[in-house]
C-alpha cells in the first residue's frame, strides 16, 4: 500500500473521539479491574517487595554499648514486562465518502468502531488473563452441593451464603498478604443477576432503605459493595460476536458475555500510577506512544495504490500482569451453567 506522507498522521481530533468514545462505553471495566501504569519502555524489568522479610519479626533486645540486630530487605527484580502493539485499520473508499452526508461523522462513526473493537479486545485479553485457573494463590470452585476443600455451594441455590464466603475470603486474604484487605469485586452479569437476588444479600438490603427505586428494594453494586465493606463491585457484562464470520455477514451473529461464570477479588492499588505500592495486578501501558491519549492513537492517511481510501487506523502498546498472587482470590462455577 503507497500512501502520500504527508497525510500521514496521529490525528489528535480523531484519537480526542476515540477518548470520548471510551469514557461512553462503561461496560468495558477492564481498566478496573487492572490499574494502569504508564511507562516510559516499552519493555523494562519491574521490582517486587518479597513479603517474607517484611513480615517476619526480626527486632531483638540489644545490650548497652552492642550494635543492634541487622536485617534487609528482600526485592525480586526477575519481574519484566513487554508492551506488545496492537492495532486495527478500516478502510474509507472514495466514493463512499464523497456519498457520505459530512466527511467528519463518517470519519468519527469508523473511529467509534475501532474504539470499539480495542475495548472489546483488551476486556477478552484482561478475561482471558486475569480470570483463568492457576494464576491466583487462591481459587474455589463452586458446587451444587457438600462443599469440600477450596469449594463453596453455588450463589443461585436455595442455601448459598455469598456474603459468609466473601466475608471469610476478605479475612483469608488480608491474613495471607500481611494487612492488604481486598477493595474490588468483579462479577460477571449472570453471576451478578443471581447475587443481588439471592435471599442472603435482599435481606440484608431490604430493610436498610439505602437501596430503593420506586419504593422498592434495588439491590445494586453499590449496595453489594456497602455490604461487604470494600470500594468497589464491577459488573462485567461485555459482549462478543462467537460466530466466525462468513459470506452472509448479516446473520452471523451470536453474542455472549465475555465472562460468564467467575469472579475476582483482588487487592488494588490506589493511586494506580505509583509504581511503589502493592497491587494485585497491573497493565503496563507504553506512554512513549506519538499522539496518545488513554494509552492510544487514531491515525489518518491516504491510500493511492490504485485503492484511492482514507485510512483509520488504532493502535495501543499495553501488557497484563499479576504482581501480587497472594492479593487476589478467583472463584469459578459461581452459578449452575445457563
Amino acid at each position: 500500500m503507497r500512501t502520500v506522507e504527508s497525510d500521514t498522521h496521529y490525528s489528535s481530533i480523531l484519537t480526542s473521539a476515540s477518548v470520548c468514545a471510551v469514557n461512553k462505553n462503561q461496560k468495558y471495566v477492564h481498566a478496573n479491574v487492572s490499574p494502569i501504569l504508564p511507562v516510559n519502555h516499552m519493555s523494562d524489568k519491574y521490582m517486587s517487595y518479597e513479603l517474607a522479610s517484611w513480615y517476619r519479626s526480626q527486632m531483638q533486645k540489644r545490650a548497652p554499648g552492642n550494635l543492634s540486630a541487622e536485617a534487609d530487605i528482600a526485592y525480586n527484580l526477575d519481574n519484566s514486562y513487554i508492551c506488545e502493539q496492537y492495532g486495527l485499520r478500516v478502510r474509507i473508499p472514495d466514493e463512499i465518502k464523497r456519498n457520505a452526508d459530512s466527511i467528519f461523522q463518517l470519519h468519527r462513526d469508523y473511529t467509534d468502531f475501532l474504539t470499539m473493537q480495542m475495548l472489546l479486545f483488551k476486556e477478552k485479553m484482561a478475561a482471558d488473563y486475569y480470570f483463568k485457573t492457576g494464576v491466583w494463590e487462591t481459587e474455589l470452585q463452586g458446587v451444587a452441593k457438600t462443599p469440600g476443600d477450596n469449594q463453596f455451594i453455588q450463589f443461585d441455590q436455595a442455601d448459598s451464603k455469598p456474603i459468609e464466603i466473601i466475608n471469610d475470603l476478605l479475612d483469608d486474604m488480608e491474613e495471607k498478604s500481611g494487612g492488604f484487605r481486598p477493595n474490588s469485586l468483579t462479577i460477571p452479569r449472570r453471576v451478578f443477576t443471581k447475587i443481588k437476588n439471592n435471599e442472603e444479600i435482599v435481606d440484608r438490603v431490604k430493610y436498610s432503605g439505602a437501596s430503593t427505586k420506586g419504593g422498592a428494594a434495588y439491590v445494586t453494586a453499590e449496595a453489594i459493595a456497602a455490604l461487604l465493606e470494600i470500594d468497589e463491585v464491577n459488573v462485567m457484562s461485555a459482549t462478543e460476536n462467537i460466530k466466525a464470520e462468513s459470506a452472509n455477514k448479516q446473520t452471523d451473529l451470536s453474542l455472549k458475555f465475555i465472562n460468564q461464570n467467575s469472579m475476582l477479588l483482588q487487592y488494588k492499588a490506589n493511586p494506580s500510577t505509583n509504581a511503589a505500592m502493592a497491587t494485585a495486578c497491573r497493565t503496563f501501558q507504553w506512554k512513549g506512544l506519538p499522539g496518545a491519549k488513554k494509552g492510544h492513537a487514531v491515525l489518518k492517511y491516504r491510500d493511492i495504490n490504485g485503492k484511492d481510501s482514507d485510512i483509520i487506523e488504532i493502535r495501543s502498546w499495553f501488557d497484563n500482569k499479576i504482581t501480587c498472587p497472594q492479593m487476589g482470590a478467583l472463584l469459578t462455577n459461581c452459578i449452575r451453567s445457563s
